[in-house]
Formats: structure tokens, sequence, C-alpha cells
């Protein structure tokens, strides 16, 4: 029996590089999916790049590069994964990719619904929740809710995320199964001290103040 490299790495032996820096990374099934990547001393703000199952640690970009918008001039900012679905978030937008097959595909595309930091989108063992500015949303494995639409004027929560900035964050409390999103600013001009917390059991917000 005769194996090829290519057969056996999943890529050819010809490649100039395997190695990449990244900004974002994320596993599942069994791969490693890097964003936002430099190869060589090249910044590709909006490539991804898949490895091999099981080999985490080389990303050859011929083959295995994954682009599914193309020079739409965002940057992804951060990923995250849940069952069979990839979530790429760019400054203005979410890509929703499906996973299911050895060839990726753009599943959906959502204007608006993208992210400033990495730490505004956390993973949970029931979905992914995150948020902006316009609001804040959580994927329950089968669709996208706006979980602050109707319950939090909008003004509000702007200010409530946009006087925060950098230091507007999101939490998952696993034992009770809730959100806490963190941001505002106190009368001392304090960033961070206000908080939202989403029940996600009963579908309801409390708010505290100065924390």
């Amino acid at each position: 029996l005769i194996e090829t490299y290519t057969a056996r790495n999943g890529y050819s032996h010809k490649q100039d590089s395997i190695d990449a820096r990244y900004k974002s990374i994320v596993i599942t099934n069994n791969r490693a999916y890097i964003g936002n990547v430099r190869i060589d001393g090249v910044n590709y703000p909006d490539r991804m790049i898949k490895s091999q199952a099981f080999d985490y640690d080389a990303f050859p970009e011929e083959g295995r590069s994954i682009e599914v918008v193309q020079q739409d001039g965002d940057s992804i900012v951060t990923l995250a994964a849940y069952a069979d679905r990839l979530f790429q978030y760019k400054k203005n937008k979410l890509h929703v990719i499906n996973i299911t097959s050895e060839q990726e595909f753009l599943e959906d595309s959502h204007t608006g619904l993208g992210v400033k930091y990495p730490y505004h989108v956390v993973e949970m063992s029931t979905g992914i929740a995150w948020f902006n500015e316009n609001g804040a949303y959580y994927f329950d494995g089968k669709q996208i809710n706006n979980i602050t639409n109707g319950l939090i004027d909008d003004e509000d929560w702007k200010d409530h995320v946009a006087l925060a900035g950098a230091k507007a964050q999101i939490f998952y409390v696993p034992r009770q199964d809730k959100l806490i999103i963190v941001g505002g600013k106190n009368s001392s001009n304090e960033l961070g001290r206000d908080f939202y917390e989403y029940t996600i059991y009963t579908g309801g917000w409390t708010r505290g103040e100065d924390i």
C-alpha cells in the first residue's frame, strides 16, 4: 500500500506555509477554525481557515481557506459555534455558516447583529448569546431571538452599551442559567457599573445599578 503526503496530511507538500496567526479560534466538529488571520506578514481580516480533523495546529491557506463573503470591507471580530453552525461575527454583520458537511456554506447573514469586541459574545450550554447597541440576542439552537425587543427601551439599552464602550461585557451563569450584561456608568463617571440580568427560563430582565 502507498500513502501520499497529501492523503496523510490533507494538504500538499508544496505548501509554502502551514502556520498562521489569528485573532479568533473555535474548535468544533473535531476541527479548528481560525478567523482574521495573518500569513507570512500579510493580514487577511475577513478570512477563515480550517484545520484537518484532529489536527488543530496546521493551517494551510490553499484548500483550507474559507471566505463566505469576500472583501466586504468588514473584519472578523470573533467566532463561536453551537451544534452544526459556526457564527462569524464581524463589526457590522453576522454570518451563520453551516458546517454539517466537508464543504461549509453560508446559511444566513444578518446586518446589524455584529459586535465590536470578542467579549460581547458568550457560548452557553444551550446556545450562543451576544449584544451590541441595537439589542441583545440569543441563539437557542433553532433561531436567533432578540431578547431585548419590547422589554427594554431602545434608548436606555443604547446608553447602557455605548456609555461603557469597551467596558461593556457579557457573562453566562450556568448554575442559574442567566445572562449578565454589564455596562453604563455611575455618577462618578466609572464605566461598566450597571447591569442587566436576563433569566432564560422566564425570559425576564432585572436591572441593577452602581455595582
